[in-house]
């Protein structure tokens, strides 16, 4: 902590015991350090009997107009786009291994003997289960970008 930094605390009231006792044992010390605590009371004296000033209440709606009209940063990463992709990414997936699953293959691969009996360990109606969910993802992203959209357009008309 820098010495001001002490002094400012002293000044104020805000010392513990034991840091009062410190800069009261460097002030004995230390004219330089009395003459700076000097400034600084007669700062603290001056600012403390400055009246404060309320602003008017046209200067404030004046600035919360403006801040409302302030373009706002846009992320780096829009979620719903990303959360879109990987809902049309997941749909395509179940529905090429529904595809394959389905398909008769005369002399299956190893790795299409592995994911068929993946899929065959499955609960019935996962596949079902996992289409829906996916196109219900993709419906709430679209019905979020609708909604969006229109809350814009609103809030610049007002």
């Amino acid at each position: 902590m820098t010495d001001e930094t002490r002094l400012w605390k002293y000044v104020e009231g805000r010392c513990t015991p034991a840091e009062k006792a410190a800069v009261e044992a460097d002030l004995a010390n230390d004219p330089a350090l009395r003459r700076e605590l000097e400034f600084i009371r007669r700062l603290h004296r001056a600012l403390s009997e400055t009246p404060v000033e309320k602003p008017s209440p046209a200067f404030t709606a004046k600035v919360m107009h403006r801040v409302c009209r302030t373009p706002q940063l846009q992320p780096l990463v829009d979620f719903r786009r990303l959360g879109l992709l990987g809902a049309t990414w997941l749909l395509f997936m179940s529905l090429i291994i529904w595809v394959l699953h389905q398909r008769a293959v005369p002399e299956p691969s190893p790795f299409y003997r592995s994911l068929s009996d993946w899929l065959e360990r499955l609960p019935k109606n996962t596949m079902e289960f996992i289409v829906i969910f996916v196109i219900t993802l993709g419906l709430l992203a679209f019905m979020d970008a609708i909604f969006s959209r229109w809350h814009r357009r609103k809030a610049h008309a007002a």
